[in-house]
């Protein structure tokens, strides 16, 4: 089995198949940095110790997404090709805010996946 690594540096565009992105003439590109193993663990301590500290199940919802945020924005590079009321938006902020949960959730699984970004990676 092959193991595929990325370096931490490295800025790699990925194609999301969601909704058929792929194969779309134009498809949506997400650049990224790889996200460490390390790094996730890391995240997902820091965010359950956080999320620990709350009490009402709205405030921890509102909480786990800010922190998501944070943490996708901080790997995030760029988007290319997104549209929004007919033009193309290339801002991260509000990228996140708008775009289809379905696709956040695979961008979001993708940063943490070596291997759906090797099966996304735009090749040359």
């Amino acid at each position: 089995m092959a193991i595929i690594a990325f370096s931490k540096n490295v800025v790699i565009d990925y194609k999301p198949v969601y909704g058929g992105n792929r194969k779309s003439d134009k498809p949506l590109i997400f650049r990224t940095r790889h996200i460490s193993h390390s790094a996730a663990q890391d995240f997902r301590l820091y965010l359950t110790e956080q999320l620990s500290e709350v009490e009402s199940s709205a405030e921890r919802n509102r909480l786990a997404r800010e922190l998501q945020k944070k943490h996708f924005l901080d790997f995030a590079e760029g988007v290319d090709n997104y549209i929004l009321d007919g033009e193309e938006n290339t801002d991260l902020e509000v990228f996140y805010e708008t775009a289809d949960d379905a696709l956040m959730a695979e961008l979001l699984r993708a940063q943490l996946s070596s291997v759906m970004l090797s099966e996304g990676q735009v090749k040359n």
